[in-house]
């Protein structure tokens, strides 16, 4: 090797190089590759990696030394083309598992956690949505308060009909408790809707814990629970409770609703009108690779960045090879060091220098 000049021992070592960055990119292939799919072995992405290393390393190898000797336009053309095809062939062969083998856990977990929010802004707006029938509560509270008051008035006599609870009295009592009872039925609603919003929370809680560990099967359990509550919830109906609530008043021509039971059921109509069911997201699991490739600009942008240079840096040590193929000073011999000249060596190479002159110029010489 002492023999070679400093280009082609700088070539050599970066064929050697190239070929590495070919190995490391074929592990990293084999690792992302099982990755994506545990369930399948190992064969398989052995078998790729061992192919795409042969295939890269042979290819950089070829170039590299065709790179450092070849002179001619046409030559160096289609060697750049081709290395540019390889470059192609091995980011599209290799970067997304590369990728993968580096942030795979990285990007599932960052993946699941984007789509934590959703499940909790679902959660959050059935509770909500669940909940609307509230002022349906203070309605019916002022309305059985309304008629207890009437009919301790009409008990109390102040209407001109004597005392004692007689039949209005008693109508009144009768609508009064059942726009009470209305009133502590809604109010059990409502606390079931926050236990049930409550018990959500801990779902999306478990949501978060899967998704800082990458655990797909636990997020999925999760969201699966979580779906269920926001079911019921969507499920949650004031109506039946408020259809049966207040009093009607009858005449020999009609019957009617009071007025407050009119209002009652009329706001009621319309917070059930206004009302929007909420949708659970649904949660498809999805494979390592789609998630680096989805995280390609986020959490896995390192991993991209490496598994681009890994696969150009030999395109690279090509064109570095080619480009000082003509370059003088690297065509030297690393045994020619520089000596420290004796005066007889200066001497001698005086001479020779002069002599390399006078050859160079005959015309002095002729002139002597």
């Amino acid at each position: 090797m002492n023999d070679l000049t400093i280009h082609a021992r700088a070539a050599r070592f970066l064929r050697f190089a190239a070929i590495g960055c070919a190995i490391l990119a074929a592990v990293s292939t084999t690792i992302g590759l099982h990755a994506s799919d545990p369930a399948a072995g190992w064969f398989i992405p052995v078998l790729t990696g061992v192919v795409i290393a042969f295939a890269l390393g042979v290819l950089w190898h070829v170039l590299i030394e065709a790179a450092e000797r070849v002179r001619s336009s046409l030559g160096i053309t289609v060697i750049v083309i081709i290395g540019a095809l390889g470059v192609g062939f091995a980011l599209m062969s290799s970067a997304s598992n590369i990728a993968a083998a580096m942030a795979g856990k990285a990007s599932v977990s960052a993946e699941l956690t984007d789509r934590v929010d959703a499940y909790s802004k679902a959660l959050s707006q059935s509770a909500l949505a669940a909940k609307s029938f509230q002022p349906l509560v203070d309605i019916t509270s002022a309305a059985g308060a309304t008629m207890e008051g009437k009919a301790n008035l009409e008990a109390s006599g102040l209407n001109g009909t004597g005392t004692g609870c007689g039949q209005r009295c008693e109508t009144y009592k009768g609508a009064a408790t059942s726009f009470q009872t209305t009133s502590q039925q809604l109010q059990a609603l409502s606390a079931e809707v926050e236990t049930l919003r409550l018990q959500g929370l801990e779902y999306v809680s478990d949501l978060r814990t899967a998704a800082s560990s990458s655990d797909q099967l636990a997020f999925g359990r999760a969201a699966q629970n979580l779906s269920a509550v926001i079911d019921q919830l969507n499920a949650v109906d004031h109506m039946p409770l408020v259809a049966a609530t207040g009093m009607v008043t009858v005449t020999n021509l009609s019957s009617e609703l009071t007025p407050e039971t009119s209002s009652l059921q009329s706001k009621a109509k319309d917070i059930a009108g206004e009302r929007v069911f909420v949708e659970a997201p649904v949660f498809v699991p999805f494979s390592v690779g789609e998630a680096t490739r989805a995280q390609m600009f986020g959490a896995a942008l390192q991993a991209w960045i490496a598994a681009a240079a890994i696969d150009a840096l030999p395109f690279v040590f090509m064109l570095l090879v080619m480009l000082t193929a003509r370059e003088p000073l690297l065509r030297d011999l690393p045994s020619q060091s520089t000596k420290e000249r004796t005066p007889e060596a200066e001497r001698v190479a005086k001479i020779r220098s002069d002599e390399d002159h006078i050859a160079q110029r005959p015309y002095l010489a002729a002139g002597e």
